[in-house]
């Protein structure tokens, strides 16, 4: 066989190999919404084909002069390296920092996910798979599908939990509404305004989920303010979230939530009772002490819950034993001080820079995945949590892949 023949050869191997590792993340994208199972066996995927390329090299070396892949794989490293000071088991310790491999996967994502089709599958999938959980929902709010385990009467949890449903819905309202601005097409304006109004129908109609309410509402302020421009965003936010309210305030589940959150707060200020809302200030505040007792590199990782027990209660909200903070800026204060917290914001505002290089339409979409990650990681812990953190890095390895074609 000839040279030439041997380097075609290669040539086609490169490129099947690039299509297959494209299309498992367009996979992942599509069940990541409904399937964690799905999720995990097309990431797998997904990594298998990443390493068996013939591009390897590249992929490696692409990855690796990528800013925000840098500022992802440090922060893994962070998490890896404070195993050797964590008060946690070595299980305990390892169980944690697995959880946060999906910031090696952002890494892969960013150096294979720069051709512009590709960018748009991944995109449309992930609008199908929400798709797939907003129809179950219906079907269950309606009765034509029985309740799952983790839902209630008002409360149509098709797959996973309200939190993580209304998350996302949230995410694809966003999605939706710039689409529907950016489309050139009629049709396709149409088609994203529908999924807009499906995926706010989705949180306040069929979901309790207070996270997703406050997303629905931060990320309408973002589009606003990207629509008005930032000197005319103050005005535009005003319209817009006084049309919002308008629309929240007919649903019956919103207007419950809200005025079951008003009650919480207060049952919590006078007697300290475990409530969600309770629970999460006394997290906050064993956070805040937790974190004062080694404010450079923290407990060390998988370190939360031993430290957390060793705190004296002095309410029944701190009676609650717990795994974890409910926000990742505290996860990371606790476990990494401030060495984890600058290289989580490290990350964010590498995501930021690379964003303002984008062409309009994709910017957009980048700035809103940025504004949800950074303010919903102060009360969730949006990058240790499965669907949450694998959509973020899905999306944003998605949109600030430099572009090779």
């Amino acid at each position: 066989m000839s040279a030439a023949a041997v380097a075609r050869g290669v040539t086609r191997w490169a490129l099947w190999s690039d299509r297959a590792t494209r299309s498992a993340a367009v996979l992942a994208a599509f069940v990541l919404p409904f399937s964690t199972a799905g999720a995990n066996a097309a990431f797998a995927l997904f990594v298998l084909l990443w390493i068996a390329s013939p591009n390897l090299v590249d992929r490696a070396r692409r990855a690796w002069h990528d800013p925000v892949a840098r500022a992802a794989l440090a922060l893994f490293a962070l998490f890896v390296a404070g195993m050797a000071w964590s008060s946690a088991s070595t299980t305990e310790a390892w169980d944690l920092v697995l959880k946060y491999r999906k910031l090696v996967l952002l890494a892969m994502l960013l150096a294979v996910m720069g051709e512009r089709r590709w960018q748009l599958a991944v995109l449309a999938a992930f609008g199908a798979g929400g798709a797939v959980v907003f129809v179950a929902a219906l079907l269950i709010h309606f009765g034509v599908l029985p309740q799952t385990e983790h839902g209630a009467a008002g409360n149509a949890v098709a797959f996973k939990n309200h939190i993580t449903e209304s998350w996302v819905s949230a995410l694809l309202f966003f999605f939706a509404l710039t689409g529907a601005r950016w489309a050139r097409r009629p049709a396709l304006r149409a088609l994203m305004a529908a999924g807009a109004v499906a995926a706010a129908a989705h949180v306040l109609w069929l979901l309790i989920g207070r996270t997703g309410y406050l997303m629905l509402l931060l990320l309408l302020l973002t589009w606003a303010a990207l629509l008005a421009g930032w000197r005319r965003a103050l005005p535009a936010a005003l319209v817009g979230v006084a049309l919002l309210g308008a629309v929240a305030l007919s649903s019956g589940t919103f207007v419950q939530r809200v005025d079951f959150t008003f009650k919480e707060v207060e049952q919590y200020r006078e007697t300290g009772a475990p409530t969600s809302l309770g629970a999460r200030f006394e997290f906050l505040r064993a956070a805040g002490q937790l974190w004062a007792a080694s404010p450079i590199w923290g407990h060390g990782s998988g370190s939360v819950p031993v430290e957390y027990r060793k705190l004296p209660a002095r309410t029944a909200a701190g009676e609650l034993a717990t795994s974890h903070l409910h926000s990742e800026f505290s996860e990371l204060a606790v476990q990494l001080g401030l060495l984890g917290v600058g290289a989580f914001v490290w990350l964010l505002a590498a995501h930021g820079r690379r964003a303002r290089e984008l062409e309009p339409a994709w910017r957009d979409l980048a700035i809103g995945l940025l504004v949800m990650m950074a303010v919903g990681s102060t009360f969730n812990s949006l990058l240790r949590d499965f669907t949450e953190g694998h959509a973020y890095v899905l999306l944003a390895g998605t949109l600030l892949a430099r572009r090779d074609d």
